[in-house]
């Protein structure tokens, strides 16, 4: 999984840092193996705007916050992306096949007779 975490417009201290690192460890810990994750803060003078983008083999997943509190903006932000997430996986789950979620498959290939 990659992760990355960009500043535009600031420099962070190290409490946003931290913020910033724990949002992205929760965000890592329910995406799927290879997604690639990617996350904004921008501040424009007056607001900070936190954005991520959850990218999986077949999609991906947005939320945006804004707050005038940059630990909010993060905050906020990954709640959004992380009930996103949850209802996608909870979605994928109950929409399979029973024969998937108990994993009983068939052989995949027909025994052979042996001739000795």
């Amino acid at each position: 999984m990659i992760i990355g975490f960009q500043y535009k417009g600031f420099e962070p201290n190290d409490q946003i840092t931290a913020e910033a690192d724990e949002m992205l460890e929760h965000i890592q810990d329910l995406a799927p193996i290879g997604s690639t994750v990617v996350a904004l803060l921008d501040y424009d003078g007056k607001n900070y705007a936190c954005s991520v983008d959850v990218f999986v083999r077949n999609g991906s997943v947005f939320a945006s916050a804004s707050n005038d509190d940059a630990i909010q903006s993060i905050r906020r932000a990954e709640e959004t992306i992380i009930e996103k997430m949850r209802k996608i996986k909870e979605t994928r789950f109950f929409t399979r096949k029973p024969e998937v979620l108990t994993n009983k498959k068939q052989p995949t290939f027909e025994p052979v007779e042996q001739t000795y």
